[in-house]
């Protein structure tokens, strides 16, 4: 039995199977070279958009139980696989987000399955968390830092504070104001300052801050992205601007938000943090 196992071993390593094998147990991550390629590909299409774009950030393919990490050569213009590491807390099936990875320097990274790769839509998504991978490289813990919402969070032990912070979302006069913010019906520079100097009174401190920083991290990320979404003719991410008002609701307010202070202050396209602090402060 031992003999006709050798046998059949060394047939198979003769016919060529063994490599064949073993290259499918120990090189996961040989098959996203063609993504990888696409993905520096598109960059190179759109990162003119926005000074954000300049730059090309980790991504972490999570399979199984396992992280993968690419990450960007700049000397050979492509991604290299890093190493992988074991998965240390668990998380969704289907995941698309950016955080600091302390299996990789603490870097913020982005965090895909490889199910991302299926299609374009896919792939403006990763451009997507670069935005929140520039967000967390720069100033992002500085600003959390300044805010009582995330101050208290942190006290409570609250890691999931940015997803499921109460807000009153069915508040009257929050919906009428944010239905006529994103109805395009606050057409001068008074009535948006009308319009967020109510809600700053009317609001919770906490709830106003929350409000300004989902407009900030979430409403970036969404402007740049139908920025490169209509640059590749694709339909724009238009979710949140129909009732009933959630957090997204944040997200196409957030944009709208930005897109008219990068006009009025050119020099936050890159100043993240001054960014942030017309957003807070617009109602004055």
């Amino acid at each position: 039995m031992y003999r006709k196992s050798c046998c059949i071993l060394l047939m198979m390593i003769f016919a060529g199977y063994i490599p064949e094998i073993i290259s499918q147990q120990t090189n996961f991550e040989a098959n996203f070279n063609n993504q990888f390629q696409k993905l520096t590909e598109l960059h190179t299409q759109i990162q003119q958009l926005h000074p954000i774009l300049a730059h090309l950030y980790p991504v972490v393919i999570r399979e199984k139980k396992y992280f993968y990490i690419f990450d960007f050569d700049s000397v050979k213009q492509k991604y290299q696989f890093i190493k992988k590491v074991p998965t240390t807390f668990p998380l969704p099936e289907k995941i698309r987000a950016a955080f600091n990875l302390a299996e990789y320097d603490n870097q913020t990274v982005c965090v895909v399955t490889s199910d991302v790769f299926d299609s374009i839509d896919g792939y403006v998504t990763i451009f997507h968390e670069f935005v929140h991978c520039f967000q967390g490289a720069t100033c992002e813990q500085k600003i959390k830092g300044q805010l009582s919402v995330a101050q208290e969070a942190m006290r409570r032990q609250d890691y999931m504070w940015e997803l499921n912070h109460p807000f009153p979302y069915t508040d009257s006069v929050f919906n009428a104001g944010y239905e006529k913010w994103l109805q395009n019906r606050l057409t001068t520079e008074n009535e948006i300052i009308a319009f967020r100097s109510t809600l700053k009174t009317h609001l919770k401190k906490e709830d106003y801050e929350y409000l300004c920083w989902q407009e900030w991290k979430e409403g970036l990320a969404r402007l740049i992205e139908n920025k490169i979404q209509a640059e590749l003719k694709l339909p724009l991410n238009q979710y949140g601007v129909e009732k009933p008002f959630d957090r997204v609701t944040l997200y196409a307010g957030g944009a709208k938000m930005i897109q008219l202070l990068f006009k009025k202050y050119p020099s936050d396209l890159s100043n993240l943090e001054s960014l942030f602090n017309h957003i807070y402060e617009f109602s004055e």
